[in-house]
């Protein structure tokens, strides 16, 4: 198992690799339970002595011979004797390891994203346009920021079956974009269309971070914001009027420097990756 993270681009600490199984046994007849369907499920494992980056590191989760390890949503924290653990949150149990990617991405310079960037792409969440670019100020298409959110939840590991005409096996964001219309997280055109490769729009964005909150956590109560300060708040359409409120509540989205929050623009990669994060931190799935 350790040979094939390591061929991923993983390296590891030097803590071993951990492995949850939940069996039920009754009238003598056993069975493994890895799925339990839409439950985060919270467990936590001793991942050395440190000191740990949390800014970089992150957990992994994969089982040998199914494919490429996935991200696992984690926070770390050091306990009394000084030994860092990681609590993960997940809707599966699997095998889990602590480690990071090393990307160097050479188009980032001083951009305002660029510590985000980092970040994800170190704990293997982000991929570049090319192995050295990033393309930070590109629109980022649904199908990229499906796989993105699929990832962010660790969610790759769920089974799905496309319900859209345009996305079509073995396209490489199909099983990605099943998973998320499957969990409520997105939806297609009333066609049946999902325009895989069109660009996401801000209010776009704003609606599937505002769903991916409420998957994750269904029983909070989301607090929703008042709009009025943004000089463009009209522009924001009444189905997207609602997540809009949520997610500018929550931290997640804000304007621009000009008070606007462009709600019909483009979302750039680098603004995805920054709202992804913020999710994740709001979940308390990321430090």
């Amino acid at each position: 198992m350790k040979t094939a993270w390591q061929a991923s681009g993983i390296t590891l600490l030097g803590a071993l690799a951990v492995t949850f199984e939940l069996t039920i046994t009754s009238g003598g007849t056993s069975r493994t339970i890895d799925d339990f369907g839409d439950s985060f499920v919270v467990r936590s494992f001793p991942v050395g002595n440190g000191p740990i980056d949390s800014e970089r590191t992150s957990v992994f989760y994969g089982k040998e011979g199914e494919g490429e390890p996935g991200f696992a949503p984690a926070r770390f924290f050091k306990d009394p004797v000084g030994v860092y653990h990681a609590i993960v949150s997940r809707t599966g149990n699997s095998t889990y390891a602590a480690g990071y990617k090393k990307a160097v991405f050479l188009d980032l310079g001083s951009h305002w994203a660029e510590r985000v960037v980092d970040k994800l792409a170190a704990k293997g969440l982000l991929s570049g346009k090319t192995e050295s670019a990033f393309a930070p100020d590109e629109r980022i298409t649904r199908a990229e920021f499906a796989s993105l959110l699929v990832k962010g939840l660790g969610l790759q590991d769920e089974q799905g079956a496309s319900a859209f005409r345009d996305v079509k096996e073995p396209s490489w964001y199909a099983k990605d974009v099943s998973i998320a219309t499957g969990k409520g997280l997105l939806t297609g055109d009333p066609g049946g269309s999902f325009r895989p490769n069109a660009p996401l729009t801000r209010q776009e964005l704003a609606v599937i971070i505002a769903n991916a909150l409420r998957y994750a956590k269904p029983q909070e109560k989301l607090a929703e914001a008042s709009l009025a300060s943004f000089t463009d708040a009209y522009r924001v359409p009444g189905w997207a009027e609602g997540a809009m409120r949520t997610v500018v509540a929550a931290g997640i989205l804000s304007g621009d420097g000009s008070g606007r929050l462009n709600p019909g623009g483009y979302a750039t990669r680098a603004q995805a990756a920054v709202a992804v994060e913020r999710l994740l931190q709001k979940l308390g799935f990321m430090d």
